[in-house]
């Protein structure tokens, strides 16, 4: 969700768990998308501890069966997380998917965001 907020206008913003968040350009996104709760709960662990990255966004579907979780950091911080959390998630489930997305479009967040 974008919102204009004080000098920043035009800068996209995200809501997150934790509020609004601002995304600038020069970051990357990382989605780790895993079969069980725990499993996606191991992983992100692992990747918040691997890399200076932020927890940004959840989805959970199918009664929590399949958790997406997406990060953000510099390139090569959140491609380190990445490969950690998948390490880690495939210890005590499965990963379906991931991806690392440098400089996102910002429409993305359209997208991520609630």
């Amino acid at each position: 969700v974008y919102k204009n907020m004080h000098h920043n206008v035009g800068t996209p913003y995200m809501a997150s768990a934790y509020g609004y968040l601002e995304v600038p350009m020069e970051y990357a996104i990382a989605l780790m998308e895993v079969k069980s709760l725990v499993a996606a709960i191991e992983g992100l662990d692992a990747m918040l501890k691997a890399a200076d990255v932020e927890f940004i966004a959840t989805e959970r579907r199918l009664g929590g069966r399949l958790v997406t979780v997406v990060i953000r950091g510099s390139v090569s911080a959140v491609t380190a997380a990445l490969e950690a959390g998948i390490e880690a998630a495939n210890r005590v489930g499965k990963v379906v998917a991931s991806e690392v997305i440098a400089r996102p479009h910002r429409e993305i967040f359209w997208f991520i965001g609630r």
